[in-house]
């Protein structure tokens, strides 16, 4: 899956969002994500074959208070596409994320 293919995902849910940064652009008020590829961590291989490569991507959930209702719905939207996640809070200290989920996508 490609960055087209998170934003889909993102699209579901009910925050909005960007890829890495909102340049040139002024960011909307808060809460709003960012989405970035991560890294590649190979592809998933067999019989000396390459099958299918495996993306690591993060979402970067910026708010100034807790958003409950917000990290729910881009957890169901990941979840709705099979995409298993790990779930970061963080002290949420100004222009830090206050959430941050890492997720991998296959193909």
């Amino acid at each position: 899956m490609g960055r087209e293919g998170v934003a889909a995902i993102l699209r579901e849910s009910d925050v909005a969002f960007a890829y890495k940064r909102w340049e040139p652009e002024t960011p909307p008020p808060l809460p709003y994500a960012l989405y970035r590829y991560v890294g590649n961590d190979g592809t998933l291989r067999a019989d000396n074959v390459n099958y299918f490569p495996v993306s690591n991507w993060a979402i970067e959930l910026y708010s100034a208070a807790k958003e409950d209702a917000l990290e729910l719905s881009i957890e169901d939207a990941l979840t709705a596409h099979g995409c298993a996640f790990a779930k970061h809070e963080s002290a949420g200290e100004e222009g830090s994320p206050s959430v941050t989920y890492l997720f991998s996508t296959v193909g």
